[in-house]
C-alpha cells in the first residue's frame, strides 16, 4: 500500500467515525492494526495528514504512530467533494502506459480501483477504427498519434496535447468523447452520469 492509499483509508475511516459518532476519536494503534499499516507508515501519514490540517492528532507519546485521532473539518470537506480528494488522493497508479492499442476504457469503468494499473489502449483503437469513415482521416489519424506518443512519455508535453486537441475539436469532434475519458481515467477522474 503506497502513501496515497494510506492516506485515502485513514481519512475515510476518520470520516465515517465522525459521521457515525460525532466528535469519537481514534487510537492510531488501533486504526494501524484495523487498516494493517505498519507504525512507520502509519506515523508518517498521520503525520502528513495533520501538517496539512486534515486531522487532529493529539500526541500521547513521541512517535505519532501513538495519538489520538479525529477528521478536521477540512478533512471532512475533502472527503465529502469526490473530485477533489480524487484529486488529492489519486484513485489509482498509473504504471504501463504505452502507444499501443487494447483495453476499452468508457465512462462505466474509468473509475477504477486503485490497486489497479491500466493499460489506455482501446480507447484510441475505438478512433482508429472510426477514422477512415470520416473526410479527414489523414490528418485525425496524425493527430491523434501525437496524443498517443505524448501521453506515452515520462515527461508529457500539455501544450502538444492541447494543439492536438484543440484541433480535434475544431475538425474531429467525434474524437473528443475517448479522448476525454482517457484524460479522466489518467487523473482518476469520473464523467458525471
Amino acid at each position: 500500500m503506497d502513501n496515497i492509499e494510506i492516506r485515502r483509508k485513514i481519512l475515510e475511516k476518520l470520516y465515517d467515525t465522525e459521521k457515525i459518532n460525532p466528535g469519537n476519536i481514534i487510537s492510531s494503534i488501533d486504526l494501524g492494526n484495523e487498516l494493517n499499516i505498519s507504525n512507520e507508515d502509519l506515523g508518517f501519514n498521520i503525520k502528513y495528514l495533520k501538517e496539512k490540517q486534515f486531522i487532529n492528532a493529539e500526541q500521547m507519546a513521541t512517535p505519532f504512530y501513538s495519538a489520538l485521532l479525529s477528521i478536521a473539518p477540512y478533512g471532512i470537506d475533502i472527503v465529502e467533494d469526490e473530485n477533489e480528494f480524487n484529486r488529492s488522493f489519486p484513485l489509482m497508479n498509473i504504471t504501463n502506459i504505452r502507444n499501443s492499442k487494447g483495453v476499452v476504457i468508457n465512462s462505466d469503468n474509468v473509475k477504477i480501483d486503485i490497486s489497479e494499473n491500466i493499460n489506455i489502449k482501446d480507447s484510441f483503437n475505438e478512433i482508429y477504427n472510426e477514422i477512415d469513415n470520416h473526410i479527414n482521416a489523414k490528418e485525425v489519424e496524425q493527430r491523434i498519434k501525437a496524443i498517443e506518443e505524448e501521453l506515452s512519455k515520462d515527461k508529457i508535453s500539455t501544450s502538444k496535447i492541447k494543439e492536438s486537441t484543440n484541433w480535434l475539436h475544431k475538425n474531429a469532434n467525434w474524437t473528443i468523447l475517448p479522448l476525454i475519458q482517457i484524460f479522466l481515467s489518467l487523473y482518476g477522474l469520473t464523467l458525471p452520469r
